[in-house]
């Protein structure tokens, strides 16, 4: 299979940055590698390096990778680069080898001291759909706990709804585990603002206010108006608790008008402004303890059923294995011994906490890959900033390389990402060096601009906004051209952002009469026939699984007819 990273030679020829970023392996180093440059080559010719010219064991190099699948790859590839240089041994030895994401990182270490770490020695990693289902379960029994306990609850549930409420404390959950707490709770409200005191500021504020507007001769129709508000404020101020509509509708007419710029009627919204403030800091504050009790309950709830499975999610195995590494220093030590160079790639999409576990084991031996302009932004709550302060602070030292050449694609192609993206971006924009040359594909452009009439009427049954409908139609017309002109239906590929649009693009497709293959996506499990295989194969692995079984009946695959299944199911 080719490789479109590689520079297409069969020597294994290095660009001159390329090599830079091989040779200088003493000392911490970043590789700022730019789309398509090579940069898994760099990493496994460094590591190819280390053993037969450094002479380090396979075993003292840690390598991090982002997923299973480049953890599979990186391997694969280093032991074929020494069976190439005729190190069979060291080829052999790299499976088992330290090469893997930082949770199968995590795991491996957890599984070889489970017991001081406080786990049971063969738990199991909860992939995301269980830990989803198990993070669900949880939030259900906490919440009704709570609501058991304290009728407020009712409250707060018809607020934000039981999906609101679900949807923000799993959120805030995940994103403080990956700050590095493992027991998370709400950070405290800062101390409330005096509400008595912004109610007499306010009320003092309308007072002169409304005496400076009234002493107008001829008034305009906003200062009218203006007044009519201002003697609403008593009022509205003898509620306890204002409703927050009530506030708005006594702010001062919105416009340009000199006479509503005084001193004085900038002091009263200033006073507006302050006083509502402080009326929403006291009913967050109301709120505030509600969520962080219901936080609290749920994070040990959680904690609870996954320990009752033996089950740890991700996040577990990042902070578990952080805290076994803090608080066991000879531990740690050992393993900051044992490998002689770090390297990580994907850094752009690193966490605090995975940050903080390389750094535990470092000693000035880390190589680092990374891209800003990669960055899958919040995924797993990465966090592009510490790449960028890293990158900030190496490049101090004279410590930070960068590839910008590109092998994956045509020259036409990277100069129209380029412009587009220099515009979008401006001066924070690398651009991509083309290091390709392929020969002449024809006078057909490689990249051609479509644009759509997002003006015209475009409902399609409901399905997507109109100018979702739109481009997929323009898409579909210049597609029913390329087929026209001799274009194999099956040599046609059409990459969607998401999924939550597929069936738009679907349906406009097939308007027009062109057969569409998915692959992957929600569309592709909703598909009747994958739908009855998968019943079938669940049917086959628990008889005892109804639904699939009464699935699979009134499949094609048998054709059991509705009343016959109702008698079965009597």
């Amino acid at each position: 299979m080719l490789d479109l990273e590689e520079p297409p030679t069969a020597e294994r020829e290095f660009t001159p940055e390329q090599a830079a970023a091989i040779e200088r392996r003493d000392g911490d180093l970043l590789l700022d590698a730019g789309a398509g440059s090579g940069k898994t080559s760099v990493l496994v010719e460094r590591f190819v390096r280390s053993v037969l010219e450094d002479g380090l064991d396979v075993g003292a190099i840690l390598t991090i990778t982002f997923t299973e699948k480049a953890a599979a790859e990186m391997r694969e590839r280093i032991r074929r680069r020494l069976r190439e240089l005729d190190a069979h041994e060291a080829a052999r030895a790299t499976e088992g080898a330290f090469i893997s994401t930082i949770h199968g990182f995590c795991a491996r270490v957890l599984r070889s001291h489970a017991l001081a770490a406080g786990l049971d020695p063969a738990f199991v990693v909860l992939d995301t759909p269980d830990a989803e289902r198990l993070a669900d379960a949880a939030f259900d029994e906490s919440l009704e706990e709570l609501a058991r306990a304290d009728p407020a609850v009712i409250d707060l549930i018809a607020a934000y709804g039981a999906g609101g409420l679900r949807g923000a404390i799993l959120q805030v959950h995940d994103e403080l585990r990956s700050r590095g707490e493992r027991r998370p709770r709400l950070p405290e409200l800062p101390p409330p603002p005096d509400l008595d005191t912004a109610r007499r500021e306010l009320q003092t504020a309308a007072t002169l206010a409304a005496a400076e507007l009234g002493a107008i001769d001829e008034p305009g129709a906003k200062v009218v108006e203006s007044l009519a508000r201002l003697e609403r404020v008593a009022d509205i101020l003898a509620a306890e608790d204002p409703w927050p509509g009530e506030l708005w509708a006594i702010a001062l007419p919105g416009g340009n008008g000199a006479a509503l710029c005084t001193e004085a009627c900038l002091r009263y919204t200033e006073a507006l402004t302050a006083f509502r403030a402080a009326g929403e800091h006291r009913r967050a504050m109301r709120v505030h303890d509600l969520l962080d009790r219901l936080l609290r309950r749920f994070g040990e709830r959680y904690a609870r059923t996954k320990g009752e499975v033996s089950g740890v999610d991700f996040e577990d195995l990042e902070l578990e294995c952080r805290e076994l590494l803090r608080t066991d220093g000879a531990l740690c030590e050992r393993y900051r011994a044992r490998f002689e160079r770090i390297m990580v790639d994907e850094l752009q999409d690193t966490n605090r906490v995975q940050l903080e576990l390389i750094e535990l084991l470092a000693r000035e031996n880390v190589f680092t890959v990374g891209d800003a302009q990669q960055s899958i932004y919040g995924f797993r709550h990465a966090d592009v900033e510490l790449f960028e302060r890293r990158s900030e602070e190496l490049a101090a030292s004279g410590a930070r390389l960068t590839l910008d050449t590109n092998f994956r694609s045509r020259p036409q192609i990277l100069s129209v990402i380029n412009g587009v993206f220099e515009r979008a971006l401006g001066d924070q924009f690398r651009p991509l060096q083309p290091g390709r040359q392929p020969a002449p594909v024809g006078d057909e452009p490689l990249v051609e601009l479509l644009v759509a009439d997002k003006g015209a009427d475009w409902a399609m049954e409901g399905l997507g906004a109109p100018w979702r409908v739109a481009e997929a139609r323009a898409l579909a017309a210049r597609l029913e051209r390329l087929l026209a002109g001799g274009t194999a239906a099956g040599d046609v590929v059409l990459l969607i952002r998401a999924t939550t649009d597929l069936r738009v693009y679907e349906r406009a497709l097939e308007e027009r009469g062109i057969p569409t293959y998915v692959i992957g996506g929600r569309g592709y499990w909703s598909h009747p026939q994958v739908i009855d295989m998968v019943s079938y194969l669940e049917a086959l692995a628990n008889p005892r699984a109804e639904e699939a079984l009464f699935t699979v009946l009134a499949s094609p695959l048998v054709g059991v007819s509705a009343d016959a299944l109702v008698v079965l199911a009597a």
